[in-house]
């Protein structure tokens, strides 16, 4: 058996017993929904592809995030033999689900950017520009007490292998992990909306097993009367020294009831300056509602990611409760100013919908961007150089003709307070004539972005899945985890497919 065929049998086999209702659209799937009959449009093509050229736009500003669901559905439905759609890939969720080990932060200041400059490995005459970004490292020390809510989505299109059993298993295996010191709240909605425990004790772990039983679908209920039930509970244990934490977990099928978005966003946003963070994450493949997912976890300063089977479950709870744990760093961003003389034009590979303006970057409110110690954030961009002579560069930092550009990161103290800013100008020095003479981090980001950018369909890319496994293979470096060699079979997995039922190649540009 080959590797990508065993991670496809560990993938938990998907229920085929379903409510009668017609089934909802796959995002991530370019076939007809089997019970609808007729074709599904496709999703609508990203503006991923789109490039800025310097002389009309010649900075960008983005707020950091941490969000991984678009990689870990991807990477599910890419092991089910199917291709994802090209609008559900977001290249900046891919390069979050990796660890990066940049050079390490200096104690003067809290974040120390990387940046190495590489040929495009699709266009030799194309640059690409790799941005690191390492938080200062700190002793861990002990845990803080946990807060901990969950808002569990209990429709009857939850009641797949994939949705509600793999949520019971994760919750179930945390148990261990929880004391006397922490509050476990389950809050669900659908059929109505019930408290299964509330502020219940971590080492209690008979009645919260008990309640974990008390877990089965039922018929729709808006999610916003669920949420609220959720921050009452969590609001009854709010403690300023706690890690304080919503966690939704819903398949997409997602019923807002009279609540619009934006309403709903204002409530999360006000418990989040309570003190309530909320993240959210996504489990099945009927994701109609990530959008919504997505603003939601922005507005309460968490993140946005899929789960697809319990162990899965269990780290991404781990991990959202580890990022509030020193944290050296919030309402992070990241501007990049490009010089006229040695850039033409440029795309930023993701953020599509993250850009900010300039006075956003400059603001000092505080929102989503929380580095914890020890974490690294990765950025790529595809740089084109101007075709003939020099061209003045005004804009309202002059630099050298000899630098490429300026990256700006401003963030604001843990404790709050003015926000600070870290400048790193990218020189010549910073630039590898070939892949194979840069650093292992910088051809693994290189090759998950050009995948990303693959999955996409996006513009002028054409990079051979082989290619970017074996770029991605010279990238392993130690991975304690495991995730990049996971990676690889991801890749491999997309190959084979490209074989088995091939996509038509990349768009050309359009200007």
């Amino acid at each position: 058996m080959n590797a990508v065929a065993a991670l496809r049998v560990a993938d938990p086999p998907l229920d085929d017993r379903r409510p009668s209702r017609p089934r909802q659209p796959d995002m991530f799937s370019n076939e007809p929904a089997e019970e609808l009959g007729d074709l599904l449009p496709r999703a609508p093509r990203p503006p991923i592809a789109g490039f800025a050229t310097v002389s009309d736009t010649p900075a960008t500003s983005i707020p950091i995030g941490a969000d991984t669901a678009s990689y870990g559905m991807a990477r599910r439905v890419l092991r089910m033999g199917r291709w994802p759609a090209a609008a559900a890939v977001r290249p900046e969720e891919f390069l979050n689900a990796f660890a990066f080990d940049y050079p390490r932060a200096r104690r003067a200041q809290p974040l120390e950017p990387f940046v190495a400059m590489v040929p495009a490995p699709w266009d030799a005459t194309r640059r690409l520009l790799h941005i690191g970004i390492r938080a200062l490292d700190a002793p861990r020390g002990v845990r803080p007490a946990l807060n901990l809510t969950f808002v569990i989505d209990t429709s009857a299109s939850m009641f797949a292998a994939d949705r509600l059993p793999i949520i019971i298993e994760g919750i179930r295996a945390l148990i261990p992990q929880l004391s006397q010191r922490d509050r476990l709240s389950i809050v669900t909605y659908s059929p109505g909306t019930r408290t299964l425990l509330d502020q219940m004790r971590g080492d209690r772990r008979v009645f919260i097993e008990a309640a974990l039983d008390e877990l089965r679908p039922g018929v729709a209920e808006p999610a916003g009367n669920g949420i609220d039930a959720a921050y009452a509970a969590a609001g009854r244990a709010l403690d300023p020294a706690a890690l304080n934490r919503v966690i939704l977990v819903t398949d997409g099928d997602f019923n807002l009831g009279a609540a619009s978005p934006q309403a709903l966003e204002a409530r999360v946003k006000a418990q989040r300056e309570r003190g309530i963070r909320l993240s959210t994450i996504t489990v099945g493949l009927d994701s109609s509602a990530n959008t919504t997912m997505r603003a939601l976890a922005h507005a309460g300063g968490g993140v946005n990611a899929f789960a697809a089977d319990a162990a899965g479950f269990q780290q991404l709870v781990n991990e959202d409760i580890d990022r509030g744990r020193a944290v050296v760093a919030q309402a992070v961003r990241l501007e990049v100013e490009f010089n006229i003389d040695r850039v033409q034009e440029y795309r930023l590979i993701g953020f599509t919908s993250r850009r900010l303006s300039q006075a956003d970057f400059e603001a000092d409110r505080l929102g989503a961007g929380e580095i914890p110690a020890g974490r690294a954030i990765t950025a790529l961009f595809e740089l084109a150089a101007p075709v003939t002579g020099f061209r003045s560069y005004s804009t309202r930092a002059m630099m050298a003709s000899t630098d490429y550009a300026t990256l700006r990161i401003r963030h604001t103290p843990p404790d709050g307070g003015s926000s600070r800013m870290i400048q790193r100008v990218v020189v010549e020095r910073d630039w590898r004539p070939s892949l194979t003479a840069a650093s292992a981090e910088t051809r693994f980001a290189v090759s998950v972005g050009g995948f990303a950018l693959m999955l996409a369909q996006a513009e002028s890319i054409n990079w051979p899945y082989g290619a970017i496994e074996e770029i991605a293979a010279q990238g392993i470096g130690e991975d304690p985890d495991g995730r990049r060699a996971d990676f690889l079979t991801v890749v491999h997995a997309a190959g084979e497919l490209q074989v088995l039922r091939p996509r038509p190649n990349a768009a050309p540009p359009i200007r």
